[in-house]
């Protein structure tokens, strides 16, 4: 085991290494540091086990051996994880409680880019824009995080390093069909242009048919089956060295998805169409004492829900700088101006009214730092501060059914976020985590600015107006925790975490109950509202071993969650679409296995989920009915026969089960398989 001092000169060596300072080599890291290395939390190369933050690596071994099409069947393995299905291609990501539709606290980035939705405060797994041949490792932070990694980290962070074409050359394929219609597509391809250029390019296709009970459930409340999903997306980047010392990075994606999401203010699937563009430059500079990074990046998103169409778009520009000073201490500082705006552009029902409050956005202007000490040969702490100031905009006409005026959008609030992390090392074996931190977590712009009027038949007028509310604040999220790992003989693992969040001033849909009503207001109105709190506690448990013919990994999650939302219940019956703590599961647990007997590889896993209950509606002010859903135990499979160094043929098998309650949702869990095979050159 090597001690800190060596792999602090070990990151020392590959931050001032030259040409390709910039071009962390992930793979010859974790060989010289025995597991899995980030540089996410700090800037800096270190052991996954020293960050100052409850993380989690998954490695791109342990991707391809899932046998999953999406990042979400792969996340729900690990402990502090949940993942509900809404359909065949619509998933949603759950880090330490706090179930609901559409997760707003949870950051996800590419490579440190943001794939999360301001316009709703949400991840579309199927619009990540990468293949999982793509895929260098999974990193998951639980926990609030924005001081280190950004805005909206509010209670986690999943960050998708993807492989460096300036490193290795790969050339990947994967081809697999099943009989429910499923056809997945995907190809990874780098190469070197010259001696001081690289470039990947990759692209995928996924389609199912969707699950069988989908079309009767959305009758049963009114809506129509829109038909089955279908999932394409493109990516390419390039590394150019531009002297010893500097590297530029040029990144260019596009998705194009036809799937359902859950609606936050009825917990059923609604049909979306998107397309999203990303462009991204970046240079890293290897000087003034350190790493500097530099670049921007434009996310475009169109999107069709329901019956009106929205344009959302973000360009964010940053810079940050790593640092040493002396043997003891370094620092990162960073500064970041964001641009957002959002639209409501068309309606395909001609009695629906959009674009009523025109459109609206913010600007962002952040500071942050971090700082890094070695207080002794044991012991780091780690303190890392971020300053966000918002101004609210809002260009065209104010809706002219809502009581807001021009005023009410001339909003700008300052929020700060922070973390503070000691680890301790007793011994090589043994090490300690405290972390406390706080997280913020931005209204989305449709809360911030929608509106949308559309018809009811039970509202007076026959017209309901769904408005944002251009004067709430972010929420705040203090979680507390600590955490224990301990090398053990044979290349295992145990780890173990307790933690409490308190999460304040929850942002939510106000259900069955109109805002206001007339004359109040022009019409019956239903916002989001900015009301109560929850706390969750619990810990994580978990023990692994990677061996040469074989791995295997258990753990378990526990999670007790109590809320304070006021009006939450009438008479008894659920009146909001939020229920904290009978939508998390108490109990998880998780198995995974693996072996090689030869050329065959087997991979199974097993996952128990404790029962739950959702509140669920037809549509805006109707009384909602509870869906219980009891505990599941769902089962994956995956063997793979290798014909010669280049290809492999495989099996997967999904919710062998057949576990009606797998997915915890409205929709039946089912069992799914498929064949394939995946090439590599």
């Amino acid at each position: 085991m090597l001690k800190p001092s060596l792999l602090s000169t070990a990151a020392a060596l590959v931050l001032g290494a030259g040409a390709n300072a910039q071009s962390i080599d992930y793979e010859s890291l974790e060989l010289v540091f025995g597991e899995p290395v980030t540089t996410s939390a700090t800037g800096k190369p270190q052991r996954a086990s020293d960050a100052p933050a409850a993380m989690t690596i998954i490695s791109k071994e342990e991707i391809r051996r899932s046998g999953a099409t999406s990042l979400p069947r792969i996340l729900k393995r690990y402990a502090g994880i949940d993942v509900t299905q809404s359909s065949a291609e619509g998933h949603d990501v759950f880090v330490r409680g706090g179930v609901t539709s559409l997760n707003p606290g949870l950051l996800v980035l590419v490579d440190g880019r943001q794939v999360y939705f301001d316009h709703y405060g949400y991840t579309d797994w199927s619009a990540l824009g990468v293949q999982l041949d793509d895929i260098q490792q999974i990193e998951v932070v639980k926990g609030p995080n924005s001081a280190l990694f950004g805005f909206n980290a509010a209670v986690g962070v999943v960050n998708i390093v993807t492989i460096n074409p300036s490193l290795a050359e790969q050339r990947a394929f994967s081809v697999a069909a099943g009989p429910d219609g499923e056809t997945a597509l995907s190809g990874v391809a780098t190469f070197n242009l010259k001696e001081d250029v690289s470039a990947r390019i990759s692209a995928g296709y996924r389609t199912a048919d969707e699950f069988g009970d989908m079309a009767d459930e959305l009758l049963l409340f009114g809506q129509d089956d829109g038909g089955d999903p279908e999932a394409f997306s493109f990516l390419f980047d390039s590394y150019i060295d531009l002297s010893d010392n500097t590297q530029l990075k040029l990144e260019a994606s596009y998705n194009d998805l036809d799937t359902y999401i859950p609606l936050p203010t009825s917990n059923l699937p609604g049909k979306t169409q998107a397309e999203t563009q990303s462009l991204r430059a970046q240079v890293f500079h290897e000087g003034f004492g350190g790493l500097l990074k530099v670049g921007a990046y434009f996310n475009e998103l169109e999107i069709a829900v329901a019956d009106f169409s929205m344009e959302q778009s973000v360009l964010v520009a940053n810079a940050e700088h790593i640092f040493k000073a002396g043997a003891s201490d370094s620092f990162r500082v960073m500064g970041e101006y964001r641009h957002n705006k959002f639209q409501t552009v068309a309606a395909t029902n001609p009695v629906i009214l959009v674009d009523l409050a025109g459109q609206v956005g913010y600007d962002v202007f952040s500071l942050g730092g971090m700082w890094e000490r070695v207080l002794s040969e044991n012991l780091t702490s780690t303190v890392a501060l971020r300053l966000d100031s918002v101004d609210l905009f809002q260009n065209g006409d104010i809706d002219p059914v809502s009581s807001f005026t021009e005023a009410d959008f001339e909003q700008d609030f300052t929020d700060f976020s922070y973390n503070l992390g000691l680890v301790w090392k007793p011994t090589d074996l043994d090490t300690w985590r405290a972390i406390a931190a706080r997280g913020a977590q931005s209204p989305s712009l449709f809360a911030l600015g929608n509106s949308v009027a559309f018809p009811s038949l039970t509202a007076p007028g026959g017209l309901v107006n769904l408005p944002g509310d251009p004067t709430m604040e972010p929420s705040a999220v203090f979680s507390y925790e600590i955490g224990y790992v301990r090398a053990l003989p044979d290349n295992m693992q145990f780890e173990a975490t307790a933690f409490y969040t308190d999460h304040q001033d929850i942002i939510q849909f106000s259900g069955t109950f109109p805002t206001s009503l007339p004359p109040e207001t022009a019409l019956v109105t239903y916002s989001q509202i900015q009301d109560g709190e929850y706390q969750t506690s619990g810990i994580e448990v978990g023990l692994r071993a990677d061996l040469e013919d074989r791995n295997w990994m258990v753990n378990y999650t526990y999670i007790d969650v109590e809320e304070k939302i006021p009006g939450q219940l009438f008479m008894g019956q659920p009146v909001l679409p939020v229920a904290f703590s009978d939508m998390t599961p108490k109990h998880r647990a998780n198995v995974v296995y693996g072996r090689e007997f030869g050329k065959f590889t087997g991979d199974i896993f097993l996952n128990y989920t404790s029962d739950t209950s959702a509140p669920v509606t037809s549509t805006l002010g109707q009384p909602f009915t509870t869906r219980e859903f009891g505990s599941s135990l769902t089962t994956d499979l995956r063997v793979g026969y290798r014909l010669n160094d280049s290809f492999e043929v495989f099996a997967v098998g999904e919710n062998l089960f057949d576990d009606d309650n797998a997915n915890r949702t409205i929709v039946d869990g089912e069992t799914r398989a498929r064949l394939g095979i995946r090439g590599t050159f």
